[in-house]
């Protein structure tokens, strides 16, 4: 089981879409040149003046390599400021990394008892610029601990046996009763499959109500994917101003 962790950004004052996206970039050359990153894959929402951030490394350990790649934060970070960090992995993992993020009040949530589903032996040495939905959810009335973790489980391993699905990974924080999945496709097309194999949807997802959902992508594939869900009122962002960087996809 991967780190995960999903940041979101706003521009500060006076930056414009051709600065904000030139930082952007230069950030991921620096991150994906570094050994266990294999994700970190900006999209930008312009009319927000917002982006978000899914990087995944293979530890915690390397997001130390990762920032003495970048040089001084202050620089490489001096067109966005950070409204909200989340961190999901193995607690062990998350906890070592929430350690080290203290300063961005982190939301914590945990996979050991989802189990692992990020295929990383699909990661290249490519990069790609895949579909990334990032989904949060609060737990049902009278759901439990078991009950959501039989659905993940579930969920997960139905996701991953559907071609050109790279991560369906949940986390969980069972003392706010919320967790949060990350799930990343090929393209659009492979989302009906998703929803084609795992059958009665309002069944299977008895146990949780979606909060919150995030598309992020090519343009061409975040629009059609958030055509499909109006009901989830997605927040969209795009990658093509960014780039590819991403070894999933």
């Amino acid at each position: 089981m991967p780190l995960i962790m999903s940041v979101t950004n706003t521009w500060n004052e006076g930056e414009t879409m051709e600065t904000v996206s030139a930082a952007l970039k230069a950030v991921q050359e620096k991150a994906m040149a570094v050994e266990g990153v294999i994700s970190f894959q900006y999209s930008i929402n312009e009319e927000t003046k917002t982006n978000v951030v899914t990087e995944i490394y293979t530890d915690a350990s390397v997001i130390g390599k990762f920032f003495a790649a970048i040089g001084d934060p202050a620089e490489a970070f001096k067109a966005i400021t950070t409204t909200e960090t989340v961190c999901c992995g193995p607690k062990d993992q998350v906890d070592a990394a929430a350690g080290a993020l203290g300063q961005f009040s982190p939301q914590l949530y945990y996979m050991d008892g989802c189990g692992a589903a990020v295929n990383t032996a699909a990661a290249g040495t490519e990069m790609k610029m895949p579909l990334i939905l990032t989904v949060q959810n609060k737990w049902a009335e009278g759901a439990t601990l078991e009950d959501v973790q039989k659905c993940f489980q579930f969920v997960q391993k139905t996701a991953l046996g559907v071609d050109g699905v790279f991560s369906f990974q949940y986390a969980i924080n069972e003392e706010t009763k919320t967790n949060q999945v990350t799930e990343i496709y090929r393209d659009g097309s492979v989302v009906g499959a998703f929803f084609g194999a795992i059958g009665d949807a309002a069944e299977v997802f008895k146990s949780i109500e979606t909060t919150r959902t995030r598309i992020a992508g090519p343009k061409e594939q975040v629009d059609g994917a958030a055509a499909a869900v109006p009901q989830f009122s997605p927040e969209v962002f795009y990658s093509d101003a960014t780039g590819a960087a991403c070894l999933l996809g």
